[in-house]
């Protein structure tokens, strides 16, 4: 037989298996494109994460040996971040400052806020001054406090004669809870200055000089009785002269006195009046020295709605059962504001604290001017007088002076 040749099996040369591994090892790894892609989706996946990623992202097969984790950036990109909900939340708290500002600052809040804490203030003061058509000139100064009493001090000068001016001083001074004192001086210059235009005539015309002359006796005793002497106005003197009217006045020193210590009615006042406007503005006039003002109308609906809401109130039911009814209804004049259009009422408040500070009317048609200033719970020192005459030794004194004045 032939021998046959038998096939063995082919063993690989080692060299060149080892030849192969040297290569593999030297030669730069192939690139694969699906590996870099991959990389991009782990870093995208890490920079949306801020720096941290959310869960595991799923690695093709055969390559994650070769991919290197990134090192997380968790310095420069993680401050922008920070600085960023920084800078959004301080414009969102400007944002809403601005709207909480605007609101505060809205002309018609701010005026009633303004009147509102006048209503619920515990003391007070004023000054100001009231002229009408060049006939009357008055300066003013008033206090008033629930716990420490009142006063005022009024000078008037009224032109009697055309050319000449008499001036008179009318004071008042008391406590809640006690007498009250008036006084009134130059009594006697403005009675004769009444009478001074017709002096001239009574030269000539007897008659008229005997009326003059008539005149001047009714008001001696008032001139004696009452000129330059505080007058004591308490419900021991009054009674004596008239028992419904002192009833009245003791009921009423009850009822204020009350309502200075009641926190609550005082500030029930200041919420009706803000749930009833009666004063809105109409035109800002800018800020002047601190103060923000306004041009202001009254409102004579709203009127009608404060009185409806303040006559349900404590106080103004007391009150009106001080009278001497016991039924009289307490409130504003429902005519208030409609003869105001011919008027520029001004409304001067703190810009930031709100409180009324200055209010002032004019009326040209009228020639009317009134100024008025306020300051608001501030001390307040009243001193009554030591000496004085009692109501009811000049009550009719005191009637007969009304009567020349009730014009």
């Amino acid at each position: 037989m032939p021998n046959e040749t038998k096939n063995e099996p082919s063993v690989p040369d080692q060299s060149a298996s080892n030849d192969s591994l040297s290569r593999k090892t030297v030669d730069p790894p192939i690139h694969d494109p699906a590996e870099s892609l991959h990389l991009n989706k782990i870093e995208k996946a890490f920079m949306e994460s801020d720096g941290v990623l959310s869960g595991p992202v799923e690695e093709p097969a055969n390559h994650s040996s070769q991919i290197s984790k990134p090192k997380p950036r968790t310095g420069k990109r993680r401050r922008i971040t920070i600085a960023s909900l920084v800078v959004s939340s301080f414009i969102t708290l400007l944002g809403g400052g601005w709207l909480v500002y605007a609101l505060y600052q809205n002309p018609d809040n701010v005026v009633t806020g303004a009147i509102a804490k006048a209503f619920s203030s515990e003391s007070f003061m004023t000054s100001g001054s009231l002229s009408v058509g060049g006939q009357l000139q008055a300066n003013f100064e008033t206090q008033f406090s629930h716990k420490d009493g009142y006063d005022g001090n009024v000078e008037l000068s009224i032109d009697t004669s055309g050319d000449r001016a008499a001036k008179v001083t009318a004071q008042v001074a008391g406590q809640i809870d006690s007498d009250a004192y008036f006084r009134i001086k130059n009594i006697e210059m403005v009675l004769n200055g009444l009478l001074e235009p017709y002096s001239a005539l009574s030269e000539s015309n007897q008659l008229i000089g005997e009326i003059i002359d008539s005149y001047k006796a009714q008001f001696q005793p008032i001139i004696d009785g009452l000129d330059g002497k505080w007058i004591k106005y308490g419900t021991t003197e009054i009674r004596k002269t008239n028992e419904a009217q002192a009833t009245a006045f003791e009921c009423t020193q009850d009822v204020m006195k009350g309502l200075g210590g009641d926190t609550g009615q005082l500030l029930e006042l200041g919420i009706i009046y803000q749930k009833n406007r009666i004063i809105l503005s109409k035109e800002s006039l800018g800020v002047v020295d601190g103060n923000s003002g306004y041009v202001v109308y009254i409102d004579q609906k709203a009127v009608k709605k404060f009185n409806e809401a303040f006559q349900a109130t404590k106080f103004a039911k007391d009150l009106g059962a001080c009278s001497k009814s016991g039924k009289d209804v307490v409130g504003l004049d429902e005519d208030l504001g409609k003869d105001t259009s011919e008027m520029v009422i001004q409304v001067w408040v703190d810009q930031w604290t709100h409180q009324l500070k200055k209010v002032i009317i004019q009326d040209e048609k009228s020639d009317l001017s009134i100024k008025i200033s306020f300051i608001f719970d501030a001390p307040v020192s009243v001193t009554t007088p030591s000496e004085s005459v009692p109501y009811n030794e000049v009550y009719s004194e005191v009637n007969s002076l009304l009567k020349i004045f009730s014009f």
